[in-house]
């Protein structure tokens, strides 16, 4: 079976330019597994594994791929701030069992649904001093289950750490 997917790519530089590319995957449905490349407002999917989906994103957007049940992501940050953006992002969502360990290197936390669900996040540094990520919720995968984890976890990273800043001078109070 021949899939045929179309690749679209908007600039970031928002000039309404739009470039698009044809690609072709050859692949037999059920046994060659299943991906989806997103990024911003496009999306790719595709069939097999005759190809490799490479990720990247900017400022602007975080690119992921959902691939044979890993929903596979790249955060701006090191490992040990990841982990505990994830850890702190699965406590608010209420998932329990939640355990898990990091070094510099490397990352692992899991936890469960209320029914019972495994959700296992694994982190690896690489060389751009970020981390990579793969989610997976359950046996087979959950697309959107582990894009609002993902989600979450963006929203611990981005939000304000420790206590507000105090005041340094004297003008700076009385405002």
């Amino acid at each position: 079976m021949l899939v045929i997917g179309v690749l679209i790519c908007i600039l970031p530089c928002g000039c309404g330019i739009v470039k698009t590319a044809v690609v072709a995957t050859a692949a037999i449905v059920g046994l060659a597994g299943y991906a989806v490349y997103k990024t911003g407002e496009a999306v790719v999917v595709g069939v097999g594994k005759a190809g490799s989906a490479v990720a990247t994103g900017t400022g602007a957007a975080v690119s992921v791929v959902f691939m044979n049940g890993d929903f596979k992501t790249q955060y701006p940050d090191r490992v040990q701030t990841v982990w505990t953006a994830a850890r702190r992002a699965f406590e608010k969502a209420m998932l329990v069992k939640i355990d898990g360990s990091f070094d510099a290197l490397s990352g692992e936390l899991t936890a469960e649904t209320r029914d019972g669900t495994k959700i296992t996040l694994k982190l690896k540094s690489n060389a751009l001093q970020k981390t990579d990520a793969s989610i997976r919720v359950g046996i087979t995968g959950d697309m959107e289950m582990s894009e609002t984890i993902h989600n979450l976890i963006l929203q611990e990273l981005s939000a304000p750490s420790g206590p507000p800043a105090l005041p340094r001078t004297a003008q700076e109070i009385k405002s």
